[in-house]
């Protein structure tokens, strides 16, 4: 079972209920939403560490499945064996609150899960993931504030499982893999698409071309996403689509890339992401926004969560976090005991300091911001 399908956790990963035909549509996605409880007592203000770097955000909480932060607040999907939550803390310290959170069993034995977290300014976006004898996924958000929750995404319209790379977000919209365009009232060869916020509707960005299960999103800009996937020759291939629809072939491999489904990151100027062919070890690679010849900055084990910051890059790996360069520069270790599920979204940089989960026993963990 891959690392990426152990996001949701141990006591409910792609838990089978044996019911058949379960579904659940938007009306009931949004059902029953719980009120925001009481904080446990668990849940701390940040606390130092003994390394001065390091500060404790929030400590014997439930299993974070991402963690990230902006300027102001830490954020991070949290299980426990009852509720599912998505979080918040100051960066400073102070209390978290619950931004919202709902059983993590529901009625009819459906499982919950609060999976991967993105952001732009003003709010939070997630993956939610129900399991019965099929699993579902849809995509949520709610202010950074507090507020209205809302569905983006209903059930059963995406690519499952729907991996970090299988959608982004910026300032103006969502574009995510849609399996099921029909859901959508969209074309029946949708294999991305586009969520405007101000209007809240869904069109096509890329029909056809690519095959909708073996593509992902590179990056997304408020201008263009980039997207790696497999062509109809079975060929890898990097593109470039606008938010006109117009497609702009950057690179092609001419073999099938093992390594489409983990997430990448852009500086604005280059894709970094990890590539993998049939017998050969995983590459990291970087290649010019405009198209190009890639090239190889390290070989060696596949790193989870990649981030760009700066000229510095960041991948999970054996517990711990590396930080490399983009002119690819002999990686160092700059944070250990991480909890790795909780980087599969997507490690969390800035200029200043990282965040990532820490497990302090099977069931507590600690969140932890590391100035770098």
């Amino acid at each position: 079972m891959s690392d990426q399908k152990r996001a949701v956790g141990r006591r409910t990963l792609l838990t089978t209920m044996g019911r058949r035909g379960l579904t659940l549509g938007l009306t009931a996605t949004l059902a029953g939403l719980g009120a925001n409880p009481a904080q446990p007592a668990h849940v701390m203000a940040a606390v130092p560490q003994g390394d001065p770097a390091t500060v404790t955000i929030a400590s014997g909480i439930g299993q974070p499945n991402h963690v990230i932060a902006d300027d102001t607040h830490v954020y991070w999907t949290e299980l426990t064996s009852k509720r599912a939550f998505i979080r918040k803390a100051p960066r400073a310290g102070g209390p978290a609150t619950t931004l919202y959170s709902e059983p993590s069993e529901d009625s009819r034995g459906l499982r919950v899960a609060q999976v991967q977290l993105k952001q732009n300014s003003t709010t939070l976006f997630w993956s939610r993931q129900t399991v019965g004898y099929y699993q579902h996924w849809s995509i949520i958000t709610i202010p950074k504030a507090g507020g209205t929750v809302r569905a983006v995404l209903r059930e059963d319209a995406s690519v499952i499982p729907m991996y970090a790379s299988k959608w982004a977000v910026t300032e103006t919209y969502v574009a995510a893999l849609i399996a099921a365009p029909a859901q959508l009232r969209l074309p029946r060869k949708t294999v991305i698409a586009k969520f405007d916020l101000a209007t809240r509707t869904w069109t096509t960005l890329l029909a056809g071309r690519l095959a909708v299960t073996r593509t992902s999103i590179l990056a997304a800009t408020e201008d263009a996403v980039y997207v790696r996937g497999l062509d109809t020759d079975e060929d890898t291939e990097i593109g470039k689509v606008s938010l006109d629809g117009d497609y702009t072939l950057l690179a092609s491999s001419g073999v099938v890339d093992r390594a489409i489904d983990e997430p990448a990151a852009t500086d604005g100027t280059n894709l970094y992401y990890w590539s993998r062919t049939s017998g050969s070890t995983y590459r990291l690679r970087s290649l010019p926004v405009t198209g190009g010849t890639p090239s190889t900055l390290y070989s060696g084990p596949l790193g989870k969560g990649l981030a760009v910051q700066g000229t510095d890059l960041f991948w999970a790996q054996g517990g711990k976090i590396l930080q490399g360069t983009t002119t690819g520069t002999a990686p160092v270790t700059v944070a250990t005991s991480v909890l790795e599920i909780a980087t599969l979204g997507g490690l969390s940089v800035d200029a200043t300091s990282l965040v990532h989960g820490v497990r302090r026993t099977r069931t507590r963990f600690d969140i932890r911001l590391v100035t770098r």
